[in-house]
Parts: C-alpha cells; structure tokens; sequence
C-alpha cells in the first residue's frame, strides 16, 4: 500500500523515474501546451496518490495515469484549448476527444495498456452519459472514477486560470457531493471529501506537492524555464 510520506520516494522508483522522463522527453514540440497542462496533472497524480493510500489501493498504475490522464490535450489545438468563453459544439467535440487520443498515445508510445484504460475513462459518467464509451457505474474501470473525482477536484479548485474563479474548498465539496451517482462514483466522493474532513489532506500540502514538480522538471532546463513564468503563487503555507 502507497504512504504519504514516501511520495519522494515512489517518484525515485524505477518505473515512475521512466514514466516522468520518457513522457518530458517526447513533448518538446508542444511546449507551451505542456505548460498548461503538466502542473495540473502531477496534482492530480497527487491526489489520487492520497486517494488510492486511503482506499488500501496496492495499483501503482492509477497513480501513474493521473499524471498522463491530459497527455491527450497535446494533441489538441491550442486555439481550442485556450479560448476565452464558450466553446461551439465542434470545438467541445474535439476536446472531448483528448481522453480516447491518451489512451491511444499511452498504449502505443508507452506500451502501458492498463494506464491507458484508465486514462481512457477519466471523463466517463456513474450515469453512462460520459464520454468517449458511455459506460456506466462499474463498467467504468476503478482508476477511472478516482480520477474523474481528483481531477474534477483540482479543476474547480486549484488550477490557476486567470480568467475563471477557483471555488472555495466548501463549495467544491458541494458540486462533488451534488455529482454523486450521477457523475462521480459516491463511495470515491466520500472518501475523497474525508480526506480532507479529517485533516490528513490540506490546499498547503497540495501546493507543497506543486512544488515537488518543478523541482523535478528543473533537471529538464528548457521546460524548467518555460514553466517557471508562470508558477502560481504561493499564497498557501508549505509546512505540512
């Protein structure tokens, strides 16, 4: 079983040592797409890091897919991902598209097929009206409704957009606990809002994991530099 405190550790690991390097290494032509999306998905990865810790998951491969869970969006216009305001019904039909696209990319560039079913499934719905299968509740593989509830998470709450309001931590627990059994599998949302109810999840140590990124993308100077203009504040405390 995964243990908050050897978070340091388990990225030393071997194979997350890989993922993260050989996922680095194959983006260099979408830099300023990787600057949106990266940050936000090594948070994710640490939320369901905690998540799989306090659900007794020994399945390192879901934590791995939270950190490729958007690899797809590379795929996707920056024009499309970028845009102020609404999005057309074509524009929201290609986004749609970035889970199937990661799955994809995972499977045969990675030759991780049981991380790619998982990525494939993040944005599948309790109530079958998700996408890109339209499979419901169980269908729906475990990794993917950890993550659908920590990225929705992270989403609402923490990912700096300079032009959409983050919500407080009350009302995103309301809009998880307001999706349960519709979007999100409830048990997971329970456990999930837990966390954080009984003080062994905080925004400071989200933000100190944040920081774990950058740290471990400084050895990579090119990105290092690019992602470093941008580095939310840190209006949190650190100390854990």
């Amino acid at each position: 079983m995964v243990d908050k405190e050897n978070f340091n550790d388990l990225l030393k690991k071997s194979d997350f040592h890989y993922l993260i390097e050989n996922v680095i290494s194959k983006i260099e032509l979408e830099q300023y797409t990787a600057k949106i999306i990266l940050p936000h998905c090594w948070r994710v990865m640490y939320l369901v890091y905690r998540l799989a810790a306090e659900m007794g998951s020994e399945d390192r491969d879901i934590i791995k897919a939270g950190f490729l869970h958007d690899l797809g969006k590379l795929g996707i216009s920056r024009a499309v991902l970028l845009k102020r305001g609404s999005l057309t019904d074509y524009e929201f039909e290609l986004v749609k598209g970035h889970s199937h696209l990661a799955n994809v990319m995972i499977k045969n560039l990675l030759k991780e097929p049981l991380i790619a079913r998982y990525v494939g499934d993040h944005h599948e719905r309790w109530d079958g009206k998700g996408y890109p299968r339209g499979v419901s509740q169980h269908e729906i593989t475990l990794g993917g409704r950890m993550l659908a509830v920590a990225d929705s998470f992270d989403a609402m709450v923490l990912e700096p957009v300079p032009y959409i309001n983050n919500l407080p931590l009350e009302k995103a627990f309301q809009e998880l606990i307001e999706g349960k059994y519709f979007q999100f599998d409830g048990k997971i949302v329970d456990i999930f809002i837990k966390l954080f109810k009984d003080g062994k999840l905080t925004l400071s140590e989200i933000w100190k994991a944040d920081s774990l990124f950058f740290e471990e993308i400084r050895k990579h100077s090119f990105f290092f530099n690019l992602l470093e203009d941008s580095r939310p504040a840190a209006v949190f405390d650190f100390t854990l």
